[in-house]
């Protein structure tokens, strides 16, 4: 019998030093689940400094476990191995996850090893993987959506072509043109906004919808806002080439216009930021033309009183498009009122004033000074002197009395920007 106590005892120092030497968390606890041994792992976890704080201390009172059960349940099961894991919030006031390791090595022993690993690490590793693999998750349907929105895409300006056919051979009464026009607008620019925030999804967040499918909540998932809208520019190019195709000056007047407001904002004072919002509205300023018909658009002569409520429709219509684009809602409500005055007479809302949105009020110096240099079928082109002379004579009325003095002071080199027609002059 004293050789089986030496045995015994031997035993317990072993398994004493074992513990005390371990650099990983491990503590003995008896019967009750009372700490008996514990090393300096134990210690530092909990931010004690001596092992009084948590000798003869019940496992369930020296833990903050979120399910105090479980760890008592794991000690009861003799002659097991039981492994369980616990969000624990530490006297410290940290809040970490343990995974409890209880080894009990024989039912009648009464004592049990438990080893301590915390687990928060891993879990957050966990997480990063697991957000990682669901943006790329999303980012693969993205671009096979893509490829879809980019076929609806081509459709889309098969069917204005046909459209604007249709509407030229008077097969289709211009109220229909505009309708269908507008429905295919915002059916593509639906498309595109969905795709293009796939795109720029930072994280996933998600929600149960059947056992192991989860239903990406895209209002909710954060985005990275330093990206642009791919897929919105996209349609925005399709609609630009559309237009082209339907106005035929659109292109380099919207050009030149976007170039002569930018360099007017510039003389003006404003920031790099509010110079590229200039140009914005500058360059898509008549984009809702799209929507009248071209035998109005050129017309060599006056408009009748039913032709220019046509033509005044592409304010609206240029709004309507634009804002589809929530990056573009500021070039969207500029476009809306280019065609304002600054005395309150222009249409469509009859603003004035400091009312109309200033890059607007640069836009019509631009717009007017570009229609005079360049001419229009109804309008030949002037000279540079009464091109800034019109204008001059139309401030406070037409235009921002600040917008024309800026233009007085530089229209020379404004007017070397492009090369107008050798019949305008100089």
């Amino acid at each position: 019998m004293a050789d089986l106590n030496r045995i015994i005892e031997r035993a317990k120092q072993e398994l004493e030093q074992m513990i005390d030497m371990n650099p990983e968390i491990m503590l003995l606890v008896d019967e009750n689940g009372v700490v008996t041994r514990a090393n300096r792992a134990l210690l530092d976890l909990m931010g004690y400094t001596t092992f009084t704080d948590v000798l003869n201390k019940p496992m369930v009172e020296l833990f903050a476990l979120a399910e105090p059960d479980m760890l008592s349940d794991a000690l009861r099961k003799r002659g097991t191995r039981e492994v369980c894991e616990s969000d624990v919030t530490l006297p410290s006031g940290r809040k970490t996850a343990l995974r409890f390791t209880c080894v009990n090595p024989r039912p009648a022993s009464g004592r049990a090893v438990i080893v301590i690993h915390d687990v928060t690490p891993d879990r957050e590793q966990a997480a990063v993987m697991e957000k990682a693999h669901k943006v790329e998750a999303v980012r693969l349907v993205a671009g096979a959506l893509m490829h879809r929105v980019n076929q609806h895409l081509t459709v889309i300006t098969i069917q204005a072509q046909m459209l604007e056919l249709a509407l030229e051979e008077g097969a289709a009464e211009p109220t229909t043109f505009r309708g269908a026009l507008q429905e295919i607008v915002e059916y593509a620019a639906k498309i595109s906004e969905t795709i293009a925030r796939l795109e720029t999804v930072s994280d996933v967040v998600t929600e149960p919808y059947s056992p192991g499918v989860d239903i990406l909540d895209l209002d909710r998932s954060p985005a990275r806002p330093e990206e642009a809208e791919p897929l919105s520019a996209a349609l925005l190019g399709v609609l630009l080439r559309i237009v082209a195709i339907h106005v035929p000056d659109f292109p380099l007047h919207s050009q030149r216009t976007g170039h002569y407001a930018r360099f007017l904002a510039q003389r003006l004072g404003l920031s790099e930021q509010e110079q590229d919002l200039v140009r914005q509205v500058g360059e898509l300023h008549d984009i809702g033309k799209i929507a009248v018909p071209s035998a109005i658009l050129c017309k060599p002569s006056s408009l009748t009183t039913e032709e220019m409520a046509i033509m005044r429709t592409h304010s609206q219509v240029g709004y309507n498009i634009l804002s589809k684009f929530p990056a573009l809602q500021n070039v969207a409500d500029a476009v809306h009122a280019h065609h304002e005055r600054y005395d309150g007479t222009g249409y469509p809302r009859g603003v004035a004033g400091d009312a109309i949105p200033l890059a607007t009020r640069i836009v019509a110096v631009a717009d007017a000074f570009e229609i005079m240099r360049f001419g229009r079928p109804y309008q030949p082109a002037v000279s540079l002197q009464a091109a800034v002379t019109d204008i001059t004579n139309n401030a406070a009325t037409q235009f921002d009395p600040r917008v024309v003095e800026a233009l007085a002071g530089c229209h020379s080199d404004l007017d070397a920007l492009y090369s107008p027609p050798d019949s305008a002059g100089a």
